[in-house]
């Protein structure tokens, strides 16, 4: 959903407008901040059943796309999950991405279209050397997010992220 939201971004910007097709509907964006909206209900459609509700209590915004690949691209092209029991009702997952160059799949028509300006290579962002730890808690029957933690591949401290 992230890459998807950022090559609309890019079309809307380069081309002035979004048309899609769900279910026989057309659709057409003209603005970009009816675009951000769209996204932003559909992150949270996504992402809201699986977080406590302390966490949704302290969320700032819930913004994500802004950069391509997707900020968690890594799950498709290699990272190392760790997964840690602090106790019976605590846990963390750490997302660490494989350090190397970011794989593209140029037979992808959105990744073409993304990196069509570039020459040599596709492009870099700094996203995609993000690592992530998000904390767990068990609740009731299920597990749920409950805090998101984000910090430079190669850093040893780690940055609260309210933007989940």
């Amino acid at each position: 959903m992230e890459d998807q939201y950022f090559v609309q971004q890019e079309r809307l910007h380069q081309k002035g407008r979004v048309i899609s097709f769900k279910d026989g509907i057309r659709e057409e964006i003209t603005d970009d901040q009816e675009l951000k909206e769209k996204f932003k209900k559909l992150y949270r459609q996504l992402i809201d059943p699986h977080c406590t509700l302390e966490m949704l209590a302290q969320r700032r915004d819930c913004l994500h796309g802004e950069h391509y690949p997707s900020f968690f691209n890594c799950l498709h092209t290699g990272c190392t999950i760790v997964f840690t029991m602090k106790s019976a009702n605590k846990a963390t997952i750490e997302l660490l991405p494989d350090e190397g160059a970011v794989p593209y799949d140029m037979t992808a028509p959105d990744t073409r279209y993304v990196t069509e300006g570039f020459i040599d290579k596709p492009p870099y962002f700094h996203s995609y050397f993000q690592k992530y730890r998000f904390i767990m808690k068990h609740s009731e029957e299920s597990w749920k997010i409950d805090a998101v933690y984000c910090g430079g591949l190669h850093d040893t401290r780690w940055r609260r992220e309210y933007y989940f």
